[in-house]
């Protein structure tokens, strides 16, 4: 007799009714089975299956107890919209997608990430001493009880922070602006104790909104100058004025080494320029200044290794400066017996407003002290100190014999600081204050052609004069001389330099003039020579 696993037979539909007589057929074809075996042997072969298939031909699939639950989709889904494309039953449209009500359009379109979003993240600036940081505030955010700008006026700020760090190793001043950043900003500084919990004990330092200059690029821009200390962290948020302020943004800062105080000149070497500001400078217990007194200075030194002319000037200082050159005994107690060497409060010849300018002669072995300060009380703000060195030595040309020879038109450059005077060799004076004759030097224009000879010193670094003659025996000079012409400031307003001086005559074909250049009160240093000759001569 066929033992039947019902599980394992394919299902083809039915109800409860066919089930009844399938299972009646199945039952009767067992029977048969049975009876055909005893009586006819091989009729079982053939009748008992077709009677099996019968009953199973009948067993319906939805009630079969031995299939799982089917979770497919009805077959409404696989026959697609007349009106959709068949490929939308592959891939609904988004409007019918049940995940697009639940995902935020964050995920589709994801906001910017400032990594100096956060304080604690804050961009640090100190790897660098001059830099700038350029990027965009549109994603930033505020933290929570961060503070913000309020100038109880019409700020509303605090929403598109960024912040940036200085880590200071040493003391000085720290200048940082907003310059370049398209948007109304602010600045503000802070120190945090704490930088996982920053806004519990922090401490505001200093803030400002627009104190840039007017040649700054930007909207508004801020401007902010702190003094740092070794060992200290201070924090800078940038922020927009008001609350719809934001977008591409800078900032730029600059740090400073402290030469406040004369122990910490700014040692200067070389020729070069010198950049800060002397807006938190303060003046030493005792230390010297101009006759309106001291103000807001810093210092600078010139180590002298060689002889020579020291030049310094404060020309491009946005204030009214003077200068001063000391020489100091005991660095620990310098003004105990300091000595004044120069000091100038307005002579410089540049575009800036009552700049100085000294000359200093240096000698190898000695160190000089240099005084940069304001000339009337709360003169202060960006500062410059310009300063050039010229070894002694000879000049070639010091004496006329070895006069430099001029020829077509041009320019000579050297330094007076080594030049000296012949015996009886004529020099300027102008029975007034003039004290010439000490550092001149030489040169001739050899006439080939009548013409006209102009000659200047402008662009010279000190008050220079100019003379001209005519030499019949260059090898006993000052015996049957001809003097020709003289000038100590006849120079144009625009020429360069400290009231240089000009000469324009006419010179004759076979003649031989013989030009003095030198200093109009025994001065010296970097000077210059400009010639021009021309054809036919115009007085």
């Amino acid at each position: 007799m066929f033992a039947v696993d019902v599980c394992r037979l394919p299902a083809t539909g039915g109800s409860t009714l066919v089930l009844v007589a399938g299972l009646f057929l199945l039952a009767a074809g067992a029977i048969v089975t049975r009876w055909v075996r005893q009586s006819a042997g091989r009729l079982s072969v053939v009748v008992a299956p077709l009677v099996l298939l019968g009953g199973l031909a009948l067993t319906p699939q939805v009630t079969d107890p031995c299939m799982p639950l089917m979770t497919v989709a009805p077959t409404t889904t696989t026959a697609p919209d007349a009106t959709a494309s068949p490929t939308t039953t592959a891939t609904p449209d988004a409007t019918a997608s049940p995940t697009t009500t639940t995902s935020p359009t964050t995920t589709a379109v994801p906001e910017p990430v400032f990594s100096n979003d956060d304080v604690v993240h804050a961009y640090n600036m100190s790897t660098a001493e001059t830099g700038t940081w350029t990027g965009d505030t549109s994603g930033a955010t505020m933290e929570i009880d961060e503070p913000y700008f309020d100038d109880d006026i019409d700020s509303d700020s605090g929403n598109y922070s960024v912040w940036f760090k200085w880590v200071a190793t040493t003391n000085g001043s720290l200048v940082i602006d907003s310059c370049d950043t398209s948007f109304d900003s602010v600045l503000r500084v802070y120190s945090i104790s704490n930088i996982l919990d920053p806004w519990n004990n922090d401490v505001f330092i200093a803030e400002d909104d627009s104190s840039a200059p007017d040649s700054c690029g930007g909207d508004d821009p801020a401007r902010i100058m702190v003094a740092v200390s070794a060992g200290n962290t201070y924090y800078i948020q940038l922020d927009g004025y008001e609350e719809d302020d934001f977008g591409p943004a800078q900032l730029n800062w600059q740090f400073i080494d402290s030469n406040d105080d004369v122990v910490d000149a700014f040692e200067l070497t070389g020729s070069g320029s010198w950049t800060g500001d002397t807006t938190l400078a303060t003046v030493e217990v005792g230390e010297p200044g101009s006759d309106d007194g001291a103000y807001a200075t810093v210092w600078f030194k010139w180590v002298a290794t060689t002889t020579g002319s020291l030049v310094v000037d404060s020309c491009d200082t946005q204030f009214n400066s003077y200068l001063m050159a000391r020489s100091i005994s005991n660095i620990q107690d310098p003004w105990s017996g300091d000595v004044l060497i120069e000091e100038d409060g307005n002579s410089a010849e540049c575009d800036a407003i009552n700049s100085a300018q000294i000359t200093v002669s240096v000698s190898a072995g000695s160190t000089y002290y240099i005084q940069l300060g304001g000339d009337s009380d709360g003169s202060s703000g960006p500062a410059q100190l310009n300063w050039q060195f010229s070894a002694s030595g000879e000049p070639t040309n010091d004496d006329v014999v070895d006069a430099f020879e001029l020829t077509g038109s041009g320019s000579w450059t050297g330094n007076t600081s080594g030049a000296t005077m012949e015996i009886n060799e004529p020099y300027f004076d102008d029975d007034i204050d003039s004290d010439s004759g000490n550092y001149s030097v030489w040169f001739k224009w050899v006439a080939t052609t009548n013409g006209s000879l102009v000659i200047d010193s402008c662009d010279t670094s000190f008050d220079s004069v100019l003379r001209v003659y005519s030499i019949s025996n260059i090898l006993d000079p000052w015996n049957n001389d001809v003097f020709i012409a003289e000038d100590d400031s006849s120079a144009p307003d625009s020429c360069g330099g400290d009231d240089p001086a000009r000469i324009t005559g006419p010179v004759s074909a076979g003649s031989t003039y013989y030009i003095q250049l030198d200093g109009y009160d025994a001065e010296f240093g970097p000077a210059q020579l400009n010639w021009t000759f021309s054809i036919p001569y115009y007085p």
